[in-house]
């Protein structure tokens, strides 16, 4: 256990439990612990730089969640700071995630309706008017996001295609005509492994500090990751009934069902190069099918 882990543990008078493994930034610097009263709860920390950014971000999204009214979507935090050497984040004990249910679970489908059922509400209490400016900067940023993440990881395994640049072109062209002024709770890195469904309801434990957007990006995302990077027990189903989300999600946007099944996609996009990135070195024949896979929905965008 880190001398930051150590300390805080003696300072909150916290006993450790167990080491969650899961994630790419704060991997084995997220414990969960009982508190002095006996409740169990989780210590995330870090004192390196990227460590340090994902619990601001988490800290700044929290924030933002209750500015919209989604107090109730998050851990409840019972201690937090940052400083340039070191962040942490002391909060409630969610119980299993997502992705832990659904393959614990004998009805795995059963969790992806009340996923379904939660988000539901969480769109529409989110739901707010923004300028149409802000819409423009998240597909910006959506699309440097798929753009830095083919280039900087794919290229340099798979070498540069001219297909993908003609179809990355075309993408940018339509990402630059959309437009929208409606925008309710999303977060592109919402996924099984940081999802909660809890007596009290749903809950989400890693926000970046954006919680505003297209709801459907992230539906293609989750759905994506559980169906084909964890292929998950019910996933199949739970890959429909996020799709048809996604499309009866998108009128409260503005947009038509048709828009929805495309920003659908394109989170398929995004979680299929990212999923590909994480891929290519240790499992490269599936890394090769996950960047084929988001390029076949690439294809359907622009088609």
């Amino acid at each position: 256990m880190s001398e930051l882990n150590v300390r805080l543990c003696s300072q909150y008078g916290l006993e450790v439990l167990d080491v969650f493994t899961l994630g790419h930034v704060c991997e084995g610097s997220v414990l969960k612990v009982s508190t002095r009263q006996g409740q169990k709860a989780v210590l995330k920390s870090g004192a390196d730089a990227r460590s340090i950014q994902e619990i601001r971000m988490n800290i700044e999204g929290y924030e933002n969640m209750r500015s919209i009214g989604l107090a109730e979507f998050i851990p409840e935090t019972y201690a937090s700071a940052v400083s340039d050497t070191e962040a942490y984040i002391l909060m409630e004990y969610c119980g299993e995630d997502v992705l832990t249910a659904t393959q614990k679970s004998e009805d795995p489908g059963s969790i992806y309706l009340r996923l379904k059922k939660e988000l539901v509400r969480v769109y529409k209490e989110s739901l707010c008017r923004l300028p149409e400016t802000h819409g423009g900067y998240l597909l910006r940023e959506l699309f440097r996001r798929i753009h830095s993440t083919y280039n900087l990881h794919i290229v340099p395994v798979l070498g540069p295609s001219d297909e993908m640049a003609s179809l990355l072109e075309s993408l940018a062209t339509i990402l630059t005509s959309a437009e929208g002024h409606t925008f309710c709770f999303s977060n592109w890195d919402f996924t099984p492994d940081d999802v909660y469904l809890t007596d009290a309801g749903l809950k989400y434990s890693d926000p970046h500090s954006e919680v505003l957007g297209i709801p459907m990006v992230d539906l293609g995302c989750f759905a994506g990751v559980a169906r084909d990077a964890y292929r998950l027990p019910g996933s199949e189903d739970g890959y429909r009934i996020l799709m048809e989300l996604a499309m009866d999600t998108a009128p409260l946007l503005g947009l038509t069902k048709a828009e929805g099944k495309r920003y659908f996609y394109l989170g398929r996009v995004l979680q299929s190069f990212l999923s590909a990135r994480f891929r290519l070195q240790n499992q490269p024949e599936k890394g090769i099918a996950l960047f084929n896979q988001g390029k076949e929905y690439l294809s359907k965008i622009i088609c």
